[in-house]
């Protein structure tokens, strides 16, 4: 029987440029290979709602993909536009999610207290990342602000899309703790056996 694949879609448009190298892809690839949920594809986007929408689409309406990862683009700044995308590829509504807010409330309260930040009320810019598509599942983040989204997929129950933070520790903690334990069980991990030979040359072997 065939195992459970995923897909991740990576977005930044300072990945495309050289600026930044994306390690979300590869811990994903090699975390959900061990959990028994190996990455089929990654695909690299910019910060273009029409691209990142299109990514989503295209991984959605794959059969072959249990999981969908979308990595990025869901913090304060003008240019994380990854929650409007997802929304127009599922044709749902972007909104202010209650629960999202209530976490982006209590970190900047937390905040405050701890004299980081100046005001316990979220700013225009905090509560921009409450705002994602309709009907999906606020997941924990216990290392960043921005509220993490888990959506089942309408046509296929049991299909999942997941949209995580693009920064390194936020993703990692998210995806250890919350997405691998509670999304990603009951497969079985493929073993990989590797034979080595010591100064032979690869020419002989092919």
């Amino acid at each position: 029987m065939p195992l459970p694949e995923t897909l991740l879609i990576i977005v930044g448009d300072e990945l495309l440029g050289g600026f930044t190298t994306d390690v979300n892809g590869a811990l994903a690839a090699r975390r959900l290979f061990e959990a028994g949920y190996p990455v089929r594809r990654i695909e690299v986007v910019g910060d273009s709602v029409d691209d990142i929408a299109a990514a989503v689409r295209r991984a959605i309406y794959d059969p072959g993909a249990a999981r969908v990862i979308v990595s990025g683009g869901i913090g304060p700044t003008p240019d994380d536009r990854t929650h409007e995308a997802v929304a127009k590829a599922l044709g749902r509504d972007l909104a202010e999610d209650a629960a999202a807010l209530r976490q982006i409330e209590a970190m900047v309260a937390r905040m405050h207290a701890a004299g980081w930040v100046a005001s316990p009320t979220p700013t225009p810019a905090n509560r921009r990342m409450a705002r994602m598509a309709s009907g999906g599942r606020i997941l924990d983040n216990r290392r960043g602000m921005a509220p993490p989204l888990a959506i089942e997929l309408e046509a296929a129950p049991g299909r999942w899309l997941f949209v995580l933070h693009g920064v390194p520790r936020e993703f990692e903690a998210v995806l250890e703790e919350v997405l691998i334990p509670g999304y990603f069980s009951g497969s079985r991990a493929l073993t990989v056996v590797e034979t080595r030979h010591p100064g032979a040359i690869e020419a002989d072997f092919a």
